[in-house]
């Protein structure tokens, strides 16, 4: 079994799940939604039964047993912070005007006498899918998640099974690397014969300068060790620890979840950019009026005017920030959800589709153009032929041949008019635009 692959073992303090959310929900009616979120987790950890294990995931009976176990003796807290407001979006079935996100701190019970050093990271990894599948299904009306992942894990271990103080440099470090790889990539088959290049590659960036800790940031999990009184005076302000400065909470955990929010709304503007982009490749859409197709457009890019002002104070602290430590976790966290690689092809395609928005309107005004010169060539014509009728006044004195030349030019004019209006106002074959939707996405694809 994976869990006895080596003697030695990290001690699990805590465990945050990071969730990104967007709601349109608001006061008294938010703060409801997410205390009855909260109880439902709860309801969740504490009726976690072996019979709910997947086999084929878990194979041994004894390590089910553990979860079931451990499930029961874990408490979980639940916050709520409003990041992004003013975020409006629609999907098929709601309006959202906000993004935040979600804070589980999970911890061992007070006075628990579960086994601490049996709280093995592959246990907990199928509590957090059983709550998380729950979760998404019952409130998935009053929040839109980002159903593509599972939440973000950060652990927390302080100490180890030697109950001894350890000098985390590099030689130690590859020593233990199965036991560290394990926490450190939570969501993995977690196999008893990964080859050492696979926890070599996870223990490649230690954000930490200090050997009495360890701070590993990857793409969809972390882990953070810190020697107990390191714990006590630098992770989290609260009641169990007034006296600590809060410096890795406030740091690190948030500053994961800030920038994987930032992420998940990267998502969604990018998807509504491709909306936009198919709506201008549709002749319905682009015969519409040019203020209606501005302001169909001009929706995203109020969402992208947003985003940006999100990301402008943390692309000012990756090129001014003089904090070393903190500068090395928000360009680890950049680098991780791909950020400037991601607005740089939002950027992008926006750019392409107002090229397109010009090449709409250029195509109006020349369609408007001919139909004014059309429309003034008429004119000239009803004026032509009202001279015509008075010149025929002098040369042709006969009244009875003046009406019924007079009625033959006016029938034919009447036809000419008639054939002309329905050729200026009636069904437009299409027209094709300069700039194609396929060009245009093969040249975003390429930049």
């Amino acid at each position: 079994m994976i869990n006895e692959l080596d003697g030695f073992r990290l001690i699990f303090k805590e465990q945050w799940w990071l969730v990104s959310a967007f709601t349109d929900l608001d006061g008294d009616k938010l703060t409801d939604e997410i205390k009855r979120m909260g109880k439902f987790a709860e309801t969740q950890i504490k009726e976690f039964t072996e019979s709910k294990i997947d086999l084929k995931f878990i194979p041994d009976a004894n390590d089910r047993q553990k979860i079931a176990s451990l499930s029961q003796n874990l408490k979980i807290e639940l916050k709520w912070e409003n990041y992004i407001k003013k975020f409006n979006f629609k999907t098929k079935n709601c309006i959202y005007d906000k993004l935040g996100y979600l804070l589980f701190r999970v911890r061992l019970k007070d006075k628990s006498e579960f086994n601490i050093i049996d709280i093995r990271p592959n246990y907990l990894q199928q509590i957090i899918y059983q709550v998380w599948k729950g979760l998404t299904e019952k409130f998935k009306f009053e929040f839109k998640f980002d159903d593509s992942t599972p939440p973000y894990i950060v652990s927390v271990c302080c100490g180890n099974s030697n109950k001894t103080l350890v000098k985390w440099d590099n030689e130690i470090t590859k020593k233990y690397k199965s036991e560290l790889g394990q926490w450190i990539e939570l969501y993995s088959g977690q196999f008893t014969d990964y080859r050492d290049i696979l926890y070599e590659k996870r223990i490649e960036v230690d954000l930490s300068n200090r050997t009495s800790e360890m701070h590993f940031i990857n793409r969809n999990s972390s882990l953070i060790y810190m020697d107990p009184e390191n714990y006590h005076q630098y992770f989290k302000k609260d009641d169990d620890t007034p006296k600590s400065s809060g410096y890795m909470y406030e740091n690190v955990v948030l500053t994961i979840i800030k920038i994987r929010s930032i992420s998940f709304a990267m998502i969604v503007v990018s998807n509504e950019v491709d909306e936009d982009t198919d709506q201008l490749g549709s002749e319905e859409f682009s015969a519409r009026k040019s203020k209606e197709i501005k302001d169909e457009l001009e929706e995203t890019n109020k969402l992208r005017m947003i985003l940006q002002r999100t990301l402008s104070p943390f692309f000012t602290d990756l090129t001014r920030s003089h904090r070393q430590h903190y500068h090395a976790v928000l360009k680890r966290c950049v680098e991780n959800n791909e950020i400037e690689k991601n607005w740089e092809i939002i950027l992008a395609k926006i750019d392409s589709n107002t090229q397109e928005m010009n090449s709409i309107f250029l195509d109006k005004q020349e369609i408007s153009s001919e139909r004014q010169e059309k429309i003034l060539n008429i004119v000239n014509i009803i004026l032509g032929t009202s001279i015509l009728f008075d010149m025929l006044g002098y040369i042709i004195t006969d009244k009875s041949a003046q009406t019924l030349i007079a009625q033959i030019i006016g029938g034919a004019l009447l036809l000419f008019l008639i054939g002309f209006f329905l050729k200026l106002y009636g069904p437009k074959r299409k027209r094709k635009r300069k700039i194609k939707k396929e060009n245009r996405k093969k040249d975003v694809c390429k930049g």
